[in-house]
């Protein structure tokens, strides 16, 4: 990656970072106490998204190795999941961020179409892990004793996610990227450069399309891999709610977790367009604490935790951003 490129993606990240923690509704001494009453399950949190990521870093290569073999290091592999991660969460607009940057690592080891296609293809893996992630919470929930509004909206939620899973089915058949460039050009002001940037790489986009079509027809076998450990990685994601509720209630119920993170995770994708999905996410666990017949100071716990749990990574991403700079050059 061109290091003016690097170096811009490391300022933004950043800059995001300050404006958050200026943004932080804590004083040092009430985070510190925010964390000392979480005690050892922290710093466990912590170390547990290391687990996460390589698994994020696990469903990536078993996309790639569709398309290219496996020509990028597991270990860089690693560390542009972790930065994508962490420049997605600093950036509004539908938590896009991170893409770019991923293309750009990657481009130098499989070229840009095979960078592009594996990237959306990861992107797509990881939208149907968080859609079946709440399918199958949605239908949990259903058991559940509460409220029959709050099952309507399950059922609501359920029916949702199997169509959009459905159409998710259809598209990839058809072809994403000329698909979302037809869709793009119907936009007023912008459509007209999105037809002309269009025209002038068609070759490329047909290139990415047929790609995709590639690894969903006829690697399906890795696709739902890929698809098997986002979805791992989602459920392992229930772990840190498991972890944090225990220093609240002196208990844990893991089906509990998976409720809590579905209904917040829900909310904080909702609030897409806010960097970090600030007040979001927290509103989300509160949301969610309440909906399950919880104290809705639980959530507020939990939810300021998890936005420092997520501020630790962010910072670690983006540090990674500048360090260990490739050198290697697709073959």
């Amino acid at each position: 990656m061109n290091k003016h490129i690097r170096h811009l993606f490391f300022l933004m990240g950043l800059a995001a970072i300050i404006f958050m923690m200026v943004g932080f509704d804590l004083t040092l001494s009430s985070l510190f106490a925010l964390i000392k009453q979480a005690g050892f399950y922290f710093p466990i949190v912590l170390l547990l998204w290391i687990l996460i990521y390589a698994i994020n870093t696990c469903s990536w290569r078993q996309i790639l190795s569709s398309l290219a073999g496996n020509k990028v290091p597991w270990n860089k592999l690693y560390k542009f999941t972790v930065s994508g991660f962490a420049l997605n969460y600093v950036t509004p607009g539908g938590l896009n961020g991170g893409e770019p940057y991923r293309i750009l690592e990657l481009k130098e080891y499989v070229g840009v179409a095979r960078a592009t296609s594996s990237t959306m293809l990861y992107v797509i893996v990881h939208i149907g892990s968080h859609l079946l992630f709440w399918a199958l919470g949605a239908f949990l929930f259903l058991f559940y004793p509460t409220p029959r509004g709050y099952l309507i909206v399950a059922v609501v939620v359920l029916i949702t996610t199997l169509i959009i899973l459905f159409l998710f089915h259809k598209m990839m058949h058809k072809g994403m990227a000329q698909l979302f460039a037809f869709l793009l050009i119907k936009i007023p002001w912008i459509g007209k450069y999105i037809k002309k940037f269009e025209e002038s790489h068609h070759d490329v986009i047909e290139k990415i399309d047929n790609e995709v079509r590639t690894v969903y027809v006829n690697h399906s076998q890795n696709f739902y891999k890929a698809l098997g450990l986002e979805l791992t990685a989602r459920v392992l994601g229930c772990v840190e709610i498991w972890l944090l509720i225990v220093p609240l209630m002196g208990y844990s119920n893991f089906i509990l977790s998976y409720f809590i993170m579905a209904i917040s995770s829900l909310m904080a994708n909702i609030l897409f367009f806010m960097p970090m999905q600030l007040g979001g996410r927290e509103g989300g666990f509160t949301l969610a604490f309440t909906v399950l017949g919880l104290s809705p100071q639980y959530g507020l716990f939990v939810g300021l935790l998890v936005r420092i749990r997520e501020l630790v990574w962010i910072a670690i991403g983006i540090l990674l951003i500048q360090v260990g700079r490739s050198k290697n050059k697709k073959g």
